[in-house]
């Protein structure tokens, strides 16, 4: 018996459920950390570095899924064991990690934990700096997921490419942010630098216009060269906004700060597959090319440019200001 049947499929969907549970228990966890285990002023530099082997990884992991498609399409197993040992891999890396003391040891689950802390939205009242850049990093989630999708359509129906090379083309995009990031974080020295962030926002808004315009006359390589200067303003963009979020909640609600940005960009890539289903069927009633799907996500980071206006802030350590509102917050 062949094909996909009603049990296969309910356990790859409890699968892919699982794997989704994994990365929101991971993203907190990997990106709180970072202030623990380094001086404020180092966060750009080393949020820099996360990112960049972050998607290093996404592009190796692209293109191995590109090629294992293409070569074992009727051999799956072998896919699932190479995602096996490598998921064995991660996890053993993750035990060399040093272990930090907990900020709230005795901080309660509440049901409120299961959206938004109360706690978390007086600091949004607080400092609404801070908000706003939340709501700016889930709509960037948004517009990152949007474009991702649209690079395989663009690249099967637009420059008709095979499977094996959409997938080097999607992974092209991963290689600009890796080196953005890095690019990003230096940047920014010791500080969240808005003229950088502000830099990577602009020129992702003009690469993904330049694509819409250029479409199917990029060909192969002048898709690949458009993906690495997309994806080198994305992470000029991305790193300085991380930092800031890092940075600026008191040291009791980090985690809880960046589980509230998790959450929230994950509402905004869920939200980018609606965006997509109703931009596909739009494209397909104009008979419309997959590139103008670019134009749209640069809609969108264009009204981001126009509205975000965040100030500069120097990043430095506060040990006794942090551990007095910690205790402030502990204390309620």
């Amino acid at each position: 018996r062949t094909g996909l049947t009603g049990t296969l499929i309910c356990l790859l969907t409890l699968t892919l459920f699982a794997m989704g549970a994994q990365s929101a228990f991971f993203g907190p966890g990997k990106y709180g950390i970072l202030p623990e285990l380094f001086h404020q002023r180092d966060l750009p530099n080393a949020n820099g570095v996360i990112l960049m082997t972050t998607f290093l990884a996404v592009i190796l992991g692209t293109a191995i899924g590109g090629e294992l498609k293409e070569n074992f399409a009727d051999r799956l197993w072998v896919s699932g064991m190479v995602s096996v040992a490598i998921a064995v891999v991660g996890t053993g890396t993750a035990f060399l990690i040093r272990s930090p003391a907990a900020a709230q040891p005795g901080l309660q689950l509440e049901r409120g934990s299961l959206w938004i802390p109360q706690d978390v939205w007086e600091l949004f009242k607080r400092q609404r700096g801070l908000y706003y850049a939340v709501l700016v990093s889930s709509v960037f989630w948004m517009v990152a997921s949007l474009v991702m999708t649209a690079i395989n359509g663009f690249a099967k129906y637009d420059l008709e490419l095979p499977d094996s090379k959409a997938s080097r083309l999607l992974s092209t995009i991963s290689l600009g942010i890796a080196v953005g990031s890095i690019v990003g974080g230096l940047a920014s020295k010791d500080r969240f630098n808005t003229r950088v962030m502000k830099t990577g926002l602009w020129g992702m808004v003009g690469g993904l216009l330049a694509t819409a315009v250029l479409g199917s006359w990029l060909g192969f390589w002048g898709g690949v060269a458009m993906m690495v200067i997309l994806g080198g303003f994305t992470g000029v963009f991305a790193v300085p906004l991380q930092v800031y979020i890092q940075s600026c909640p008191p040291e009791a609600l980090k985690g809880r700060m960046i589980a509230t940005q998790n959450l929230l960009n994950w509402v905004g890539i869920l939200l980018a597959a609606g965006v997509y289903f109703a931009l596909e069927r739009l494209l397909k009633w104009f008979e419309w090319p997959y590139a103008m799907m670019f134009a749209a996500a640069g809609g969108m980071m264009l009204l981001v440019g126009a509205l975000y206006h965040p100030h500069d802030v120097v990043l430095v350590d506060k040990p006794e200001t942090e551990e007095r509102e910690a205790e402030e917050w502990e204390g309620g």
